[in-house]
Parts: structure tokens; C-alpha cells; sequence
């Protein structure tokens, strides 16, 4: 092994040997564990207080790996740091760490439970990608923003609530989890990004909670038309309209045409909705035009309107 500026690297298995009969001797002088340092036969360790960053690559590709205890003197995971480690089962991070590298836990198919201490303020992008057998994760409130494909293929994952604290998710953040059945977007999250829900087979509904506090339970089809930057407080602010005006219809357009409508237009596409033609003529109207001259507009707000109506 070598121990270079206190970055121990290279460990062999006459090393190993050494940590198993003399663990002080092994670790001393090391204050980070640098790219893969560990080869594939590493089944179990204990990493001592004297360590305080488990670096990038530390225990990729580790396959063997099924258990690992981080002292509370760590206080940073590294990109990578897990990758496919595919044996391990569970770990619980110290509440010293306060950030999570990319892909630092990607791979590990058989990790079924993880804690995040509230310590952490991010998911960094991929961070828990492809965690197949995970089927809980606490969420701190300290967490701030969930990153790209941060749990991208966790398919079994059931549930995950999202604390007040969280400001944005980011693209395919919970793509293709086929077990999830249920998520609350927090009213403090103003961005989703695209294809944050692709392929959750069994999300009917997704949970938005109001700027009252009220929970508005809205089609997960309908949530990918409000993708991208303060577009889900669009949503909000249109949900909120609606239930004002006591209108019952689950119909909702996409951002594009929420914000290119005036609201009233809108209400009344509730209220002539059944008859396409009141409803084209009311349009006209409004808009100062001829019924013909908005059926010659394919692509004019009314008919962005009655396409997404269905």
C-alpha cells in the first residue's frame, strides 16, 4: 500500500492482513482513502477517526463489500466512493458528512435501506442511481435540491416524502422507480425537471401541496406538462384558481398555455367545454375574430387548448 500525504492507495492482500492483526498500524498517518484503494476481496471494515474523506473511487467496483462503518469524523463521500460495491446491504452515514458525491452509491443493488443525515444539503446528481433493492430513504430537511437521476432505476422503492426544504428535483430524479405509488411535492419546490417521473409504471397521482397547505392530488401525465424552471408554481397557481371558482372538472392545460390565456379564457373552456362549437365562437369573441379565421390558426391558443383537453 502506499501512504502518500496522508492519501492511502494501493492496499494488496498482504495489507489486508496487516489490517486484520494490526488495524493502528495500518491506518496510521491516513486521513483520506484515495482511488481505489481496496481490491475485490474486501468483505467488512471499520474506518478509524483519524480518517476525514473517503475520496473519489475509494471503494468502486468492490463487489465484495458488504459492510462498512464511517466514523463521525468523515465529512465528505466522494464521487464514486461506492460505485457498484453490488454486496452491500447497508450503511449509515455519520451526521459529519455533509455532502454526497456523483454516483457515490450507484450500482449498489443490493443496499436496502440508507439514512441521510441532516448534515447533507444536496444529492449530487446520480448519487443513488440504479439502487435496485432500496426500498426507504429518509429525506433530511436540510436537503436542498434532489439532483439529475439521482434515484434513476431504484425499482423498489415504494414511497419517499420530500421535506419542506427541497427547491428543486432534478431530470429523471425518480425515473424509471416502478414500484414508487406515492411522492409529495412540498410547496417549497419550484422547478422539476424533464422526465423526473419517466416510467414510474405504478404513479397514478402525485401529491402537490397548495400554497393553504391543502393536498391536491393531480395525474402524473399532467405534471410532465409543467417540466422546467417555476413551471409547477404555474400549476399551483392555476389548481388554485380553480378550486376559487368552485370548478369541478380535473382538466388542466399545460404551463405554455396557462400563461398565454388569460385565466377567464380558460374558466370558460370549462364552461362550454362540452359543446366544441359554443366554446369556438366564445373564443372568436374574445379575440375579436371570426369563428374561421381561429379554425385557419392550428396552432392559436384555442386549439393548444382543446388538444390537451382530449
Amino acid at each position: 500500500m502506499k501512504k502518500i500525504n496522508g492519501i492511502l492507495t494501493d492496499v494488496t492482500e498482504k495489507d489486508l492482513k496487516l489490517l486484520k492483526s494490526n488495524p493502528k498500524e495500518f491506518w496510521e498517518g491516513v486521513t483520506r482513502i484515495g482511488k481505489a484503494a481496496f481490491d475485490e476481496s474486501l468483505q467488512e471494515i471499520t474506518i478509524p477517526e483519524s480518517v476525514t474523506s473517503i475520496g473519489d473511487w475509494a471503494f468502486w467496483l468492490n463487489e465484495s463489500l458488504q459492510k462498512i462503518t464511517i466514523p463521525e469524523s468523515v465529512t465528505s463521500i466522494g464521487n464514486w466512493a461506492f460505485y457498484h460495491c453490488k454486496s452491500l446491504q447497508q450503511i449509515t452515514i455519520p451526521k459529519s458528512v455533509t455532502s454526497i458525491g456523483y454516483s457515490a452509491f450507484s450500482g449498489c443493488t443490493s443496499l436496502q435501506q440508507i439514512t441521510i443525515p441532516e448534515s447533507v444539503t444536496s444529492i449530487e446528481e446520480a448519487a443513488f442511481e440504479n439502487c435496485k433493492s432500496l426500498q426507504e430513504i429518509t429525506i433530511p430537511e436540510s436537503v436542498t435540491s434532489i439532483g439529475d437521476f439521482a434515484f434513476n432505476g431504484c425499482s423498489s422503492l415504494l414511497k419517499i416524502t420530500l421535506p419542506e426544504s427541497v427547491t428543486s428535483i432534478g431530470g429523471w430524479a425518480f425515473s424509471d422507480c416502478s414500484s414508487l405509488q406515492e411522492i409529495t411535492i412540498p410547496y417549497s419546490v419550484t422547478n422539476i425537471g424533464n422526465y423526473a417521473f419517466l416510467n414510474c409504471e405504478n404513479l397514478k397521482e402525485i401529491n402537490i401541496i397548495l400554497k393553504s397547505g391543502e393536498s391536491y392530488k393531480v395525474d402524473k401525465e399532467q405534471i410532465e406538462l409543467y417540466y422546467g424552471n417555476n413551471n409547477i408554481q404555474k400549476l399551483r397557481e392555476f389548481i388554485e384558481y380553480k378550486e376559487a371558482k368552485g370548478i369541478k372538472q380535473n382538466f388542466i392545460p399545460n404551463a405554455s398555455v396557462v400563461t398565454s390565456l388569460k385565466k377567464e379564457d380558460i374558466e370558460n373552456f370549462y364552461k362550454y367545454s362540452k359543446n366544441w362549437q359554443n366554446l369556438l365562437n366564445n373564443f372568436a369573441i374574445k379575440n375579436g375574430k371570426t369563428p374561421a379565421e381561429i379554425q385557419s390558426e392550428p396552432k392559436s391558443d384555442f386549439f393548444k387548448l382543446c388538444y390537451i383537453s382530449g
